[in-house]
């Protein structure tokens, strides 16, 4: 509002209000969102990935809370994964130490690869995650890694879970 400035930078010369949405229009000529221009993933061999469609797919598992993948300048695609507060909960009734970052239960470890290997069949081979790691718990508001609205803070996970992803790229990982 009066900052011409702005406005150039978000209407171009068409007309046309550039939003940061990613979009495609879909067989019925209607738009479809498929995320944010400043959360695409772009890969080293320089695929162009969406994350959040298939983070949602993802989460429609009845046992997984959260996702997040990563991938950016990277060879592949990795995810950092939450479990629901149920499932936690099992894991810890069967003796389950929670104390570490990541879950390394074999039991769960293949329940949660069948999930992204199902998920893993309906993608292009570039978009498939490659490698992943459980954590032990989900994100949070309180650790900074949520906005208000639930949103995830991309840029702060993938900080402070760092040594976690880079731990996938540089040893075998799931």
């Amino acid at each position: 509002f009066k900052n011409e400035q702005a406005t150039r930078e978000v209407i171009d010369a068409e007309g046309w209000l550039h939003t940061g949405d990613l979009g495609e229009i879909d067989a019925r000529g209607l738009l479809r969102i498929k995320g944010r221009k400043k959360e695409v993933l772009k890969t080293s061999g320089g695929k162009m990935i969406a994350p959040l469609p298939i983070e949602e797919r993802l989460k429609a598992s009845p046992i997984i809370s959260q996702v997040c993948l990563v991938g950016d300048n990277r060879k592949y695609i990795s995810a950092l994964i939450t479990l629901t507060e149920d499932t936690l909960t099992t894991l810890q009734t069967r003796g389950e130490a929670l104390s570490e970052e990541s879950i390394r239960d074999p039991e769960m470890v293949s329940i949660v690869k069948r999930h992204v290997d199902e998920l893993n069949h309906s993608l292009a081979s570039y978009e498939q995650i490659k490698k992943f790691t459980i954590l032990t718990r989900e994100f949070s508001i309180a650790d900074g890694e949520m906005t208000p609205t639930l949103k995830m803070k991309r840029n702060v996970v993938e900080s402070r879970f760092k040594h976690l992803i880079d731990r996938m790229y540089s040893e075998g990982g799931h």
